[in-house]
């Protein structure tokens, strides 16, 4: 190949590698943090998270109370936006909900 002689390549830098890979990986996450589907991740994995605290005996007292809060904030949201919520997390958002907190 060219008759034995090196083949003129261009070299990319590591540092703008890196920039452009970043620069990739961001543009990703904002599309899929803005897009409907994902704002709905988001909204039922907050609800997932909050439950797990609120149904956590071993969590404070503090914690559970603010997770509890913060599920019927989620839980508006989600009918707001008309989610669908799964068995699973139909079932979870009520057992947090009806957990009595002491």
């Amino acid at each position: 190949m060219n008759g034995g002689r090196p083949v003129p390549v261009p070299e990319i830098s590591t540092s703008l590698s890196l920039v452009v890979i970043v620069g990739i990986l961001a543009v990703t996450v904002l599309a899929s943090l803005l897009s409907p589907a994902g704002r709905r991740n988001a909204r039922m994995l907050k609800l997932r998270e909050h439950a797990a605290v609120v149904l956590d005996p071993s969590a404070s007292l503090q914690d559970r109370r603010e997770s509890k809060e913060r599920i019927d904030d989620v839980h508006d949201e989600i009918e707001a936006n008309r989610d669908d919520l799964t068995s699973e997390d139909g079932i979870l958002l009520e057992k947090a909900r009806s957990t009595r907190l002491r």
